[in-house]
């Protein structure tokens, strides 16, 4: 091998390797709408000393300019920041989290309705690289009765569209809603089940989802007086094909 073919050839591994340790993405919901308020706990679970950059999307799409968007973290420790604090309030101030990183993060997700926080949820998973299915499935449980019904939110993580399929059946299995949509890059959709179905005692069970791409979503429940009781989100797809 030529010495100067060799040269090229570390540099290119060298250069293969700084994107790929740059390449590292975390989405999730977070929610500074109405009463609603969102805290991120960005703990590194690496051994050595990192920095991130966190990117925040109205509900259209939209970036919004926060205040401050990038931290130094040592190895092992934690961060908090109130999303409140880096954006206003505003009644679209809600969708897609972006959280890029060199370094290996684990991310606590609280959310807070009237000063309370009500929610907590850990993500450990970042966006797949290699997203290259025609369709991803993702499910969860949701609730349409007289005690607790469920907000569905969609949130789309890449710059690119995203398009699927929304199913909801009852406890019994029957298929209750079919529900096609189409979302935008970074747009977020979100659906309260009471306008999706009717109120029922079956009208509880499995949401299915089938997208041409990667997505989160989330479940928030609420009880019989709409107070928020959890968010549950969902970055990993159960199914690929």
């Amino acid at each position: 091998m030529h010495r100067g073919r060799a040269v090229f050839v570390v540099l290119l591994v060298v250069l293969v390797a700084s994107l790929a340790a740059a390449a590292r993405s975390y989405a999730l919901y977070y929610d500074c709408s109405g009463t609603h308020d969102t805290a991120l706990v960005v703990m590194n679970s690496g051994g050595q000393a990192t920095h991130f950059t966190l990117k925040l999307y109205d509900a259209y799409g939209a970036r919004l300019d926060p205040q401050a968007d990038s931290w130094d973290i040592a190895a092992y420790a934690s961060g908090y920041l109130v999303l409140s604090d880096l954006v206003r309030p505003g009644e679209s101030h809600f969708g897609l989290a972006l959280v890029e990183t060199p370094g290996l993060l684990t991310i606590g997700v609280e959310t807070a309705e009237g000063g309370v926080w009500r929610a907590s949820e850990n993500i450990q998973d970042a966006v797949p690289e290699d997203a290259a299915h025609t369709y991803y499935w993702y499910g969860f449980n949701y609730s349409n009765t007289a005690k607790q019904q469920t907000g569905i939110i969609l949130v789309n993580p890449s710059p690119s569209p995203a398009a699927g399929t929304l199913f909801l059946y009852d406890s019994r299995g029957n298929l209750e809603k079919k529900l096609e949509f189409v979302l935008d890059p970074h747009e977020t959709d979100y659906y309260a089940s009471s306008t999706l179905l009717p109120v029922g005692d079956t009208l509880w069970g499995m949401l299915d989802v089938k997208a041409t791409a990667l997505l989160v979503l989330a479940a928030a429940y609420f009880n019989d007086s709409g107070t928020l009781l959890n968010i549950d989100q969902v970055t990993r797809f159960y199914h690929a094909e």
